[in-house]
């Protein structure tokens, strides 16, 4: 249906076409008009042959009506052309087209391809076949055997008789050629006999009749014959069948397009599309009976547009019919040259290859037209003759010496002689002169040989002999002998060209002469004494001795070299002696080795170094070491040396007293050696190689042979290390001592090196004394009494409260710069140098080192650190003195009765007194016990004071310094805890003493009523955080212990919350847990190796801002009362402020117990008023009472300020004019 519409679509354009030309016709001359002279027309008659596979006959009843008829009849009377249709067989196929007998060729697709590489033949239209009711564009070839046969697979076929139509046939011989060849099959060679017949309808009777076992037609000749009713489908079989339910027949083979219709090179281009144009027109299917009568005819559907047939050119190169250098393809009588016999075959002569017994007349058969050839074709051999000698020469080891294989192989050994033997070559051709003319072999016309590559090519004679099978044949002789020794590649070469079992390997030893032991035998037959550094080898030949061994003339062997010496060449005759430095432990050394470090060898010949003296200490810097001179100590010790001493080649320094010489390295020395020798303790300065002192790194010092530690962690920069050898100092300029902590006069020592004095520093002489003054100024204002008649205002009681929380927010300020201080005075824990310089500016004047009192001192140094040891202990006695004096002054103001507020008020004196000993007690504790008793050790054992390094703990200084520490200690530690202690038990039964609680008013007035012993807390955590550098020299173990130290503080004050004022609390704990965090960021400090990467100092940062901060927001609350006379309740300030922030948040929470405890009480009550009949109770009414008790508060005007009502041990702010009980502060109103 597909084809039918096509060709319906077809005619209408040739309809539409034809009606185009017939307009045109007038345009368009007649053929007899535009070739009125003849010419290559022949009075306008086209010729069109074509290939009659079938016989001529059958191709014209089948194409004559459309080749000649119709297309006579259609172009005729317009173009006045006349067409003649011609039968072609296979020979005339090209014979027609090569001579330009035709104007058009219809031909099968192959033989068409090669005609359009050949002869430029152009393609006018493709026919498409019409079989079984199908419009087919292609076909295919098919392999068939009768039903019968015992032919069941491609494999079978080599036993079979096979019949094809031509070599030129497309689909009944060269498609199934090509699918055979991919099967490992070539039909032109590999099968029984191979009959081409020229015709398809004859292959189909053949095999039915049993005279070919193999029958090659294309795809429906089979089905043409059933159709004519000359056989039955049922009589035959394919072989390899390829399914194919989309294509009507059976096929053993690939596709190939249907036949073409070509124009020759002369055919107008208006005579081709008029062709064309006519073709076009046909179809079997048309209503028109001039149109459907061809096609019917023909056995055809239409014609198409010209397909692609250049593809079938590489399908018949593949079988060899064609040849893309020439262009040209094999005809179909060239059976001969089609023939392609495989490697080890030969092809016969054509009478050979042709055979006619049992061809019928007409056929062309052959009969297996490969012959295999004598495997091997070729063999060659050699042997030994009888040799004359002309010498003497060992027969038997010749006999030994010699071997022949029984057939040369290439590339293989063949053959192992003697220089001089007489050998012969043979070249046995195993087919033959004559044999070789009958099968078309080549004949050996020329044999060459060969002996060595750089040897002359050398004929070899014929000579006649017979095998053993009766054939006559040649062997070809060469005879020779070998004139060196070696391995040889012998050449064969067969008419001028090398034969495939070339080349072949041979060997030559030496002819063994008989010979004296150390003699050779030479080329004329005599010996000869081989020469010193050799001796004959087994196949008589002089060898040098190998490297380690020796000969004299005629020696029979070598001898090895004796130990000691050596020989590293070959062919010596004579062995040396080891130079000094070097060794040979073994005979037959083939070289000396030198010396390991740690031995030497002074002597030469030597088998064994000697080691240095007490080889654990000693060792040479080299090796190959020449003297005892060249011992050094070894790494860990050191030899002390002086000036010249130190040569080490000097011999005046080698006592060899070891437990002398060598000395073990101090703790803190680096004793090792340069890179290039780090074992030995030597060094080359001035060309000369010299015992090395021991090395101090940086931080270190030495006097004599003992080494110090210049500050706990080694970083005192006055230290400069060095070389102890006593030639360069190892302290800093203006500095000495032990550990370079000595300054000269006009420098003092600060952060661990000599600071040179200026006029700044040496005004601490002149500030200190006026600082004194200051501060005793202010102590003396502060003890008088506020109110102009000595009793407590309203407004300076309330003042008193805001001054007091500013008062406590400083202090936690004041003790962060003291505990910060003290971090940085530790010697062990590092900090960033910016940080650790702000810590310690902060906090110098704590223990008056801002004051440079050293430049102004003019005894030593020790006497200085004394001094300074009693004034920073006795310093905080000037306060305690003049507020003493205060106190006294008050106390006599009162007994005359004087104006109290023209005196001191003795209770602020002593109140004062109290809160310089807690304000400061961490810088006093520090001043009492760091300054004597913290101290570290230096390598030696020996130890010095953290805080005058260049004291050592014997000294006498240490002593007297640790006595006045011990003073210190008792007073301000023992006795300054006491003192709080005992003012704390006494508080209870003090309740009504007013004085009592006024003096003691800045001990207790920040706390809770309940919670005044926090206060000894405080005190407590102050003198552990002291301690710790005296109770630990490591930098972990310190930071450890003052963290755990915050750490317990911070939970205690978390449980216990003891402030009166919630911003207290809250400044307190920021305080702690920042300082906590200030150490715990130091820890990755110290770990780290340049000190980068770490945080220490943002943490530093942030903890100073949140403590500034709470002063900040005191200072605010206290300004806006002085200023403003604005109140604020601090007991309110900042309370609850989590919960606060959780009810800011809206976070959801549960039933406090409060009311819970109310709901019970409530339940409670219900219960007891059902037991009474009908009487009323009365129910808790309002929200739940707080646990603990206490009223709403607000301050100064609630009743307790919030806090739970007093107890015996609550003091009450019962001055003049208040009482405890009245619920608020009475106040006078004047």
């Amino acid at each position: 249906q597909v084809h039918r519409l096509r060709g319906q679509l077809a005619s209408t354009m040739l309809y539409l076409c034809a009606a185009w030309l017939v307009l045109q016709a007038s345009a368009l001359p007649l053929c007899r008009e535009q070739h009125s002279s003849g010419g290559a027309w022949r009075n306008c008659k086209a010729q069109i042959g074509g290939l009659a596979i079938q016989g001529s006959d059958a191709y014209q009843a089948q194409f004559k009506t459309t080749f000649q008829d119709y297309l006579t009849a259609k172009l005729g009377a317009s173009y006045g052309l006349e067409f003649e249709s011609i039968p072609l067989n296979f020979d005339e196929n090209f014979e027609y087209v090569g001579g330009k007998r035709l104007d058009f060729i219809y031909s099968n697709p192959a033989a068409y391809a090669c005609m359009m590489v050949e002869f430029s033949v152009t393609t006018v239209a493709s026919m498409v076949n019409f079989r079984k009711g199908n419009a087919l564009e292609k076909f295919a070839g098919v392999m068939f055997v009768r039903n019968d046969s015992d032919f069941y697979k491609v494999e079978d076929l080599r036993r079979a008789r096979v019949e094809a139509v031509s070599i030129s046939g497309l689909g009944a011989m060269q498609l199934q050629q090509a699918e055979l060849l991919a099967l490992g099959l070539d039909v032109m060679t590999d099968v029984k006999r191979l009959t081409f017949s020229n015709n398809q309808d004859i292959i189909v009777t053949d095999v039915e009749s049993g005279y070919a076992d193999v029958g090659f037609v294309r795809t429906d000749m089979i089905d043409r014959s059933v159709a004519a009713g000359t056989t039955k489908w049922e009589y035959f079989r394919v072989i390899n069948e390829i399914p194919d339910t989309d294509f009507p027949f059976k096929r053993s083979t690939l596709f190939t397009p249907e036949w073409p219709l070509g124009a020759l090179t002369h055919v107008p281009f208006e005579i081709i599309r008029a062709v064309l144009s006519a073709l076009w027109e046909l179809d079997r299917n048309s209503t028109d009976a001039t149109l459907k009568d061809p096609a019917i005819a023909g056995k055809f559907a239409t014609w198409v547009a010209p397909m692609n047939y250049l593809e079938l050119l590489g399908i018949l190169e593949g079988i060899g019919y064609y040849s893309p250098k020439e262009r040209k393809c094999l005809r179909a009588e060239d059976v001969y040259e089609a023939v392609k016999c495989p490697r080890g075959y030969v092809k016969q002569s054509k009478d050979k290859a042709f055979c006619s017994d049992d061809c019928k007349i007409g056929y062309t058969c052959l009969c297996q037209p490969c012959t295999k050839l004598q495997d091997p074709e070729l063999l060659l051999t050699v042997s030994s003759l009888a040799t004359a000698w002309n010498r003497t020469v060992d027969a038997i080891a010749v006999a030994g010496l010699t071997k022949f294989e029984s057939q040369c192989q290439r590339m293989k050994v063949c053959m192992e002689a003697v220089v001089g033997q007489t050998v012969k070559w043979a070249l046995l051709d195993h087919i033959g002169s004559e044999s070789r003319k009958e099968i078309n072999a080549p004949l050996l016309s020329s044999v060459e040989i060969r002996l060595r590559v750089d040897a002359p090519w050398q004929p070899m004679t014929s000579e006649n002999t017979t095998l053993g099978n009766g054939l006559a044949t040649e062997r070809y002789i060469a005879v020779g002998s070998a004139m060196l020794t070696g391995t040889h590649v012998v050449q064969i070469r067969i008419n001028g060209a090398q034969a495939d079992l070339s080349p072949v390997v041979a060997v030559h030893h030496e002819p063994p002469i008989l010979c004296g032991p150390g003699e050779k035998a030479e080329p004329d037959g005599k010996c000869s004494v081989c020469p010193p550094g050799s001796v004959r080898g087994s196949d008589g030949g002089c060898y040098p001795c190998e490297p380690g061994q020796w000969s004299r003339a005629g020696d029979a062997s070598c001898t090895a070299c004796e130990v000691g010496t050596s020989n590293p060449a070959y062919g010596a005759s004579s062995c040396k002696d080891c130079s000094t430095g070097k060794v040979a432990k073994q005979m037959g050394s083939k070289s000396c080795d030198a010396c390991a470090r740690g031995k030497y060898s002074n002597i030469s010949g030597l088998s064994a170094c000697y080691a240095c003296p007490a080889a654990n200490v000693m060792t040479t810097a080299n090796t190959a070491s020449e003297s005892i001179e060249d011992c050094v100590c070894f790494a860990g010790y050191f030899h002390e040396c002086r000036g010249g001493d130190c040569n080490v080649k000097n011999i005046s320094s080698h006592h060899f007293d070891v437990a002398g010489f060598c000395q073990p390295c101090l703790a803190g020395m680096e004793c090792k050696g340069e890179v290039d020798s780090p074992n030995a303790m030597s060094q080359t300065k001035e060309g000369e190689q010299r015992h090395k002192a021991p090395w101090l790194p940086p931080g270190t010092m030495a006097i004599g042979n003992t080494v110090y530690i210049c500050g706990k962690s080694g970083d005192g920069a006055s230290c400069l290390g060095g070389n102890l050898d006593g030639k360069a100092s190892m302290c800093a300029p203006n500095s000495g001592g032990v550990c370079c902590a000595e300054c000269d006069a006009g420098f003092m020592y600060k952060d661990g090196t000599c600071d040179k004095c200026t006029a700044g520093s040496k005004a601490g002489r002149v500030l200190l004394p006026l600082g004194g003054l200051a501060a005793v100024a202010a102590l003396v204002v502060k003890t008088f009494p506020r109110e102009p008649v000595g009793i407590l205002t309203r407004k300076t009681f309330l003042e008193g409260m805001h001054t007091d929380l500013l008062a406590s927010t400083f202090m936690f300020f004041v003790n962060l710069l003291q505990t910060t201080w003290i971090f940085a005075r530790s010697e062990a824990i590092k900090f960033p140098s910016a940080l650790k310089y702000a810590f310690r500016g902060a906090g110098d004047v704590f223990d008056l080192s801002i004051f440079a009192m050293e430049c102004s001192f003019s005894g030593g140094r020790k006497a200085y650190a004394v001094t300074h040891t009693v004034v920073v202990n006795a310093f905080p006695l000037g306060p305690f003195c003049v507020l003493g004096l205060m106190y006294m002054v008050g106390r006599a103001g009162k007994k005359r009765a004087i104006g109290r507020h023209r005196f001191p008020d003795s209770a602020i004196a002593a109140s004062t007194s109290l809160s310089i000993l807690m304000s400061f007690f961490l810088v006093i504790v520090n001043a009492c016990v760091n300054t004597g008793f913290a101290d570290y050790a230096h390598p030696n054992g020996e130890r010095s004071l953290s805080f005058f390094p260049y004291i050592l703990t014997t000294d006498t200084a240490a002593t007297t310094i640790r006595a006045v520490c011990l003073v210190g200690i008792f007073v301000w530690c023992v006795l300054g805890l006491s003192l709080v202690a005992y003012l704390l038990y006494k508080l209870p039964s003090k309740v009504k003493d007013i004085k009592f609680r006024r003096s003691t008013l800045t001990m207790t007035s920040k706390f809770k009523p309940e919670a005044p012993w926090w206060v000894l807390v405080q005190m407590s955590l102050n003198l552990s955080i002291a301690m710790a550098q005296s109770l630990f020299q490591e930098a972990e173990w310190q930071i450890a212990w003052m963290t755990s130290c915050f750490m317990f503080y911070q939970c205690l004050l978390i449980s216990y919350r003891p402030y009166f004022c919630p911003v207290t609390y809250y400044c307190d704990v920021a305080s702690t847990f920042g300082k906590a965090l200030i150490l715990t960021a130091a820890v990755p400090y110290q770990m780290s190796p340049d000190g980068k990467g770490t945080y220490v100092t943002a943490v530093a940062v942030v903890v100073y801002m949140v403590v500034i901060g709470h002063c900040a927001y005191a200072m605010t609350l206290w300004i806006r009362f002085m200023v403003r006379d604005e109140i604020t309740d601090i007991s309110k300030v900042w309370e609850d402020l989590g919960g606060r922030l959780v009810a800011k948040l809206k976070f959801p929470r549960g039933a406090s117990m409060e009311a819970l405890m109310h709901e019970a009480d409530a339940a409670a009550s219900l219960r007891a008023a059902s037991s009474k009949d009908g009487a009323c109770v009365t129910l808790p009414v309002g929200p739940p009472p707080r646990l603990g008790g206490g009223g709403s508060g607000d301050g100064v005007k609630g009743q307790t300020n919030g806090r739970p009502p007093a107890s015996d041990f609550e003091w009450n702010w019962n001055f003049t004019g208040i009482g405890a009980g009245s619920g608020k502060p009475r106040v006078p109103e004047d």
